[in-house]
């Protein structure tokens, strides 16, 4: 069952019910005379014993670059979780993003961050760390960090001349 549906060239909105959840999806975009764009959405789903929230922002430029963050928090009787992640792209190739999520439940709370950094010929630097911690205050924390070279370029063997004896 539809409720509320509105729509112009910019804005558009719905609402749309099932039993006793409600869904609500909100687009928006912006074109500009120099050819950027912001676009924006935003979604919640809302019933009797949950909370979920979900936002995404993009801003292009005019030169290809763009930066994005999405965002999404839940919440229940029994666990929150909240999850992050931004990404700048440079109109050269570079990208970077940043990623981060948070789960709590009764007995602990896990963190989980995740960086990288990628170049327009494919090296890329990689961290990830993870720390978990529990409801006796137990605590056990992981770092990994990995980098890659990319595309290689094509190697010149020099030769020795053989020599006889």
């Amino acid at each position: 069952m539809l409720r509320g549906l509105t729509s112009d060239s910019h804005h558009k909105q719905l609402h749309r019910a099932k039993g006793p959840e409600v869904i609500r999806v909100e687009k928006r975009i912006e074109t500009f005379a120099d050819g950027s764009r912001v676009s924006r959405e935003k979604k919640s789903v809302t019933s009797a014993d949950r909370r979920i929230s979900q936002e995404r922002k993009s801003v292009t430029a005019a030169d290809g670059s763009r930066i994005t963050r999405e965002t999404k928090h839940g919440t229940s009787a029994d666990w929150r979780v909240s999850q992050e992640r931004n990404s700048v792209t440079s109109s050269d190739g570079w990208r970077v993003s940043r990623e981060k999520k948070s789960v709590t439940t009764a007995d602990r709370r896990v963190v989980e961050e995740r960086k990288s950094a990628t170049s327009a010929d494919g090296r890329r630097v990689c961290e990830e760390k993870k720390c978990v911690t529990s409801a006796d205050g137990r605590r056990i924390s992981t770092t990994v960090v990995e980098e890659s070279k990319g595309r290689s370029l094509p190697r010149v063997q020099h030769r020795r001349p053989h020599r006889l004896a």
